[in-house]
């Protein structure tokens, strides 16, 4: 074989890809040895495709190895029936045809696919930090919400207008407690139920005054027994007493008087 049909033959892209047989790897070594040309053309080959992985290359997503191994440990492996190989010789042009294909698919593809998985990963923490930062927004503004509804709620009973009325349990040994403050000027009712325990979620505490005698609806008090149990009410003239009672969910319109749990007089 002349040099210029080595050339011209792809043994010489099939050696540096190592995917030559035994007997073309001992021709083309022996022409290297034989002729520096072809040793500076198979040393030219290998420096085109190292520099062209090199500038394309794209690191792999940390977790693509982690999850290659799990696909190798999950998958059985099979050894290969043993049958009498059956070779079909290709023309000469092909050869060279087919290893450098071979060669830049491995070299164009696999970086597409890292950066295509790279991309994605991108994009899913993008999408995720999004979320978090509509999250965080969410909760800042529903924290200065309650911050501000709380100092309006203290301007309220800090008033020197307002009167506290204590509300102890009605029974001898019972724990629970809340207080009542009421704007005598502008009618203002503020609840502080932080001090009553939590109900089941089928019950509510409801806020009543008695006037003249009469049972009159303040509304439902909302998170009774936690920190934000500190809540303004309905409206009231002339309350005589107050008291708070155990009822169904959404209250009632007049109150059960055997499930009173805490009430107190004004003044």
């Amino acid at each position: 074989m002349t040099r210029d049909e080595l050339f011209n033959s792809g043994l010489l892209e099939l050696y540096v890809a190592d995917a030559c047989t035994p007997e073309e790897r001992l021709i083309v070594e022996e022409a290297m040895k034989n002729d520096p040309s072809v040793q500076r053309e198979v040393d030219e080959i290998a420096q085109s495709v190292e520099m062209f992985a090199v500038a394309h290359s794209v690191a792999p997503p940390s977790q693509l190895r982690a999850s290659t191994l799990a696909l190798f440990d999950n998958t059985e492996l099979q050894k290969p029936k043993q049958q009498q190989a059956v070779v079909h010789a290709l023309p000469i042009p092909w050869q060279r045809y087919m290893a450098a294909a071979t060669i830049g698919l491995l070299i164009g593809v696999l970086p597409s696919m890292y950066f295509l998985m790279e991309r994605n990963t991108i994009i899913t923490d993008k999408n995720a930090a999004l979320e978090a930062l509509a999250e965080a927004k969410s909760s800042t503004s529903v924290m200065a919400s309650k911050a501000s509804y709380l100092e309006e709620t203290l301007d309220k009973i800090s008033n020197k207008d307002v009167v506290r009325v204590s509300l102890p349990s009605v029974t001898p040994t019972g724990t629970a407690f809340a207080s009542v403050f009421w704007n005598a000027t502008t009618r203002e009712v503020v609840i502080d139920a932080r001090k009553l325990p939590t109900l089941a979620s089928d019950k509510d505490y409801q806020l009543w005054a008695i006037v003249d005698g009469k049972p009159v609806d303040l509304g439902i008090i909302s998170n009774a027994g936690t920190s934000e149990a500190l809540a303004l009410m309905k409206s009231i003239d002339h309350p005589a007493m107050f008291a708070i009672t155990v009822e169904p969910r959404g209250g009632r319109p007049t109150p059960t008087l055997e499930a009173m749990i805490v009430a107190g007089k004004v003044g």
